[in-house]
């Protein structure tokens, strides 16, 4: 083989291993297919709210208690969503899009009817809640080794900051 023909397979190559990891990475990240619709890169004229938010969790049966303590301005309200849906291989962005986006729920109706009553809570003239890659912080994660003992049900508590729009 020429030293020119080596040179551009090398160069395929190469531009197949970028878009491939890229393509990866995305995937990681939540984007493309599957990924949550609430992410957006940035929040522009929101109204940020504080959010601490525990899941409680049953991977066997795929129940999720989500319980919300969510603050603005002095003023905390405390929410519960239970949903039924699997938690399993997911990031935490996505845990939080299926409590807070209809679109990624399992549970449309009780989604919206939560945002709802948040935006009312907060006298909030929105209809929606996004997040953005940074919002989740202090996330500690749903493993085996945190199962409760004698159950089969495992927790995470983080603080988010949540963006009505």
């Amino acid at each position: 083989m020429s030293h020119s023909v080596t040179r551009w397979l090398g160069v395929g190559v190469g531009l197949f291993f970028m878009v491939f990891c890229g393509l990866v990475q995305d995937a990681l990240a939540g984007a493309g297919a599957g990924g949550s619709t609430c992410l957006v890169n940035n929040p522009g004229s929101s109204v940020a709210l504080r959010a601490t938010i525990a899941i409680d969790y049953t991977p066997s049966s795929g129940d999720a208690d989500y319980l919300f303590r969510v603050t603005r301005g002095g003023a905390s309200h405390w929410y519960r969503l239970h949903l039924i849906t699997s938690l399993s291989g997911i990031t935490y962005e996505e845990m939080v899009c299926r409590a807070v986006n209809p679109a990624d729920s399992p549970d449309p109706t009780a989604t919206t009817a939560l945002v709802q009553q948040i935006m009312s809570d907060f006298g909030l003239n929105k209809t929606e809640l996004k997040l953005t890659d940074s919002s989740i912080t202090s996330a500690e994660p749903i493993t085996a080794n945190q199962t409760i003992p004698g159950t089969n049900r495992a927790g995470s508590l983080g603080d988010v900051t949540l963006y009505a729009q």
